[in-house]
């Protein structure tokens, strides 16, 4: 897809997309493909980015949104924020990023809000779809809990959110304990789990239905499920989970 749009904006350093875990553009088309194909995107649409990064999914966004759409995307790492601002939003004035100074002990372990503090920076039933790609996989019971309802603050009646994470099941916990996948969700963490008890955020997984438990008591109704390669499947979407969820 790349080839056919022959995109304007340019691609960020090696460096920055390590940041962001790599495979720049075919992740970025991947999950337009998903947003389209089983979100329902309109390119008049409005859409909220949580842990934009670099902007890598803004940049196959951007192409498809009309100007009377809209994206806003917000991220911990201000070197990736400024990047995106000048790259992006000078193309694309309806692109708009912005640096929050979010705590996490593995990736902002100087910021000063914490999580469970930390107000998304937007009006109630603003957006049409909000998206969180490998959020709930670094964040703690509580702080997902509190990001869900952020979510559902910021969604209109009837949009839909797509986050993806590692859900615990028979199926995972099946693969992990034979050797299977890249991440061993095994040690115990409050009510999640984790590959790396030293630092803990490195990698977290919830068990399946405690997690979609919390979404349905938030009015998010789980109306789409995709697995992933992370546990050791054959047969995956993508490498994380993948949940859509509609808001009542």
């Amino acid at each position: 897809m790349p080839n056919v749009l022959d995109p304007s904006i340019p691609i960020p350093s090696q460096e920055y997309i390590k940041f962001v875990g790599g495979y720049f553009t075919d992740v970025a088309f991947d999950f337009l493909g998903y947003f389209i194909q089983r979100v329902g995107l309109e390119p008049n649409d409005k859409v909220l980015d949580v842990g934009c990064g670099v902007g890598r999914l803004a940049y196959s966004l951007a192409y498809y949104l009309t100007p009377q759409g809209g994206y806003a995307g917000f991220d911990i790492a201000e070197k990736l924020i400024k990047w995106a601002q000048s790259e992006i939003t000078s193309r694309f004035p309806n692109f708009n990023f912005q640096v929050v100074n979010i705590y996490n002990q593995m990736y902002n372990p100087e910021g000063n809000v914490k999580t469970l503090d930390f107000i998304f920076p937007h009006e109630d039933k603003s957006f049409e779809l909000v998206f969180l790609i490998s959020v709930f996989t670094h964040l703690r019971a509580k702080e997902v809990r509190h990001y869900l309802d952020e979510i559902s603050r910021v969604l209109k009646p009837g949009s839909r959110c797509l986050c993806t994470c590692f859900l615990l099941n028979p199926e995972s916990e099946s693969a992990i304990a034979k050797g299977r996948g890249a991440h061993k969700m095994v040690h115990q963490l409050e009510e999640c789990f984790t590959s790396n008890p030293q630092m803990p955020e490195a990698a977290i997984g919830y068990k399946e239905p405690l997690l979609l438990g919390w979404m349905r008591e938030r009015g998010l109704n789980v109306v789409g499920k995709y697995y992933g390669q992370w546990c050791g499947r054959n047969r995956f979407t993508s490498y994380q989970d993948i949940l859509v969820l509609q808001k009542n």
